[in-house]
């Protein structure tokens, strides 16, 4: 018993921990370089900015087909081989990019990457495996911050490293880590065997658990639906802030978007919230923050201490409701955990997919202030959805 004790210990160690929050980082983030690099990019193929702001739209789209396609594959082969090949498989993706000769090459290796990327959505509901179930949804908290983490840190690296060398040199640093990262992986993650199930069988019932748990399908068009207003702000900042009143670099672009790290401390706080059992008053405080965001960011024109404290809220309001969305989903079915997550990451980054198509397409016929409007109506839409489905709490669940 004790030495079952200690390999449990063994398998969750802080050390252990950490890597997966790196991986989780490195993997999410890398979906997000071009957004602060919008403007070099659009001047080196000599493209307009709102056809550069597709980048955005084509990562989140990719990642969205990864999701639903390859995240099930976490429920079908060995996890551990599993995920360090989707690792390599992106590190690829980002290589292509950095040595990208025009924009289809461009739009062809960021397709690439972000497809497979999504090796993070299978490590996260992984790791709830690994150690003490009770430390499971503060787990989820640490390697969810691990990748908000990496989501800010991408755009504030990747400006900085566009202004000092070029654009291209986040990409190639990016394709090195994620390689040596993969390998870390492979030595230290621990193994487990996955039952033999036909990739068939596993994306139909898919569509099972989907029509089987309601709260599965509540928090997943809610997550959608927030990820949608949210992804407005990740398409348009460097239209933004690289035209009056600002004119930003690439780094200073990278710089306003750390204002999110507040929202990644909070991660393993939520996580504890959840255990305890203030779930359903969190979710509607994340809803209503979401809201408040973007009345705070219809004014980020006026002055740059607003579009911060816009920005605060609402990566703030993310952080909250994903992460109680998380813990709520992988409660379902712990034999399942892949297949949740991946229901679950499918809807919420297909809201993604959506926010950053058409805030580039609102932003090319109306600018920021259609931006905002479009952010307002999503923001009201999420609360509607929530109290019309009455999303509930674990003790609800059971």
């Amino acid at each position: 018993m004790m030495l079952k004790d200690e390999l449990q210990v063994k398998k969750i160690s802080a050390p252990l921990v950490l890597l997966m929050a790196i991986a989780c980082g490195l993997c999410t983030g890398s979906n997000y370089y071009n957004q602060p690099l919008l403007n070099s990019i659009a001047t080196e193929f000599q493209i307009s900015l709102p056809t550069a702001a597709y980048l955005s739209f084509t990562a989140q789209i990719m990642y969205t087909l990864g999701l639903l396609l390859l995240v099930p594959m976490g429920d079908m082969f060995e996890k551990k081989k599993t995920i360090v090949v989707f690792m390599v498989l992106a590190a690829f993706g980002q290589l292509i990019c950095a040595f990208s000769p025009n924009i289809s090459t461009m739009f062809l290796g960021t397709a690439i990457s972000s497809l497979f990327s999504i090796a993070a959505q299978v490590l996260i509901p992984y790791s709830t495996t690994l150690g003490n179930p009770k430390r499971s949804a503060q787990i989820v908290g640490t390697l969810m911050s691990g990748l908000l983490m990496g989501i800010l840190l991408a755009r504030t690296i990747a400006g900085f490293t566009s202004t000092v060398m070029s654009w291209h040199a986040i990409y190639y640093l990016s394709g090195i880590l994620l390689m040596i990262v993969a390998a870390c992986i492979a030595v230290k993650l621990p193994s487990a065997k996955s039952p033999k199930i036909v990739y068939s069988d596993i994306l139909f019932s898919m569509f099972y658990l989907l029509k089987k748990h309601k709260i599965l399908q509540k928090r997943a068009v809610l997550g959608g639906i927030c990820f949608a207003a949210v992804s407005i702000v990740f398409t348009t900042m460097a239209l933004l802030l690289s035209e009056a009143p600002y004119y930003f670099t690439d780094f200073q672009i990278g710089l306003v978007g750390l204002v999110g790290i507040t929202g990644v401390i909070l991660g393993p706080w939520v996580g504890k919230q959840f255990q305890i059992g203030n779930e359903p008053k969190l979710t509607s405080l994340s809803l209503y923050l979401l809201l408040f965001s973007w009345l705070i960011l219809s004014a980020a024109k006026v002055n740059l201490l607003i579009y911060i404290a816009g920005l605060t809220v609402i990566y703030i309001s993310l952080t909250l409701l994903h992460i109680l969305n998380q813990n709520v989903v992988y409660s379902l079915e712990p034999q399942a955990r892949s297949r949740l997550n991946s229901i679950y990451m499918t809807i919420y980054f297909s809201g993604a997919a959506m926010g950053s198509f058409f805030a580039a397409w609102i932003w090319a016929d109306y600018g920021w202030l259609g931006c905002c409007v479009f952010g307002i109506v999503m923001s009201i839409l999420s609360i509607v959805v929530h109290q019309l489905w009455t999303v509930g709490s674990v003790e609800q669940l059971q």
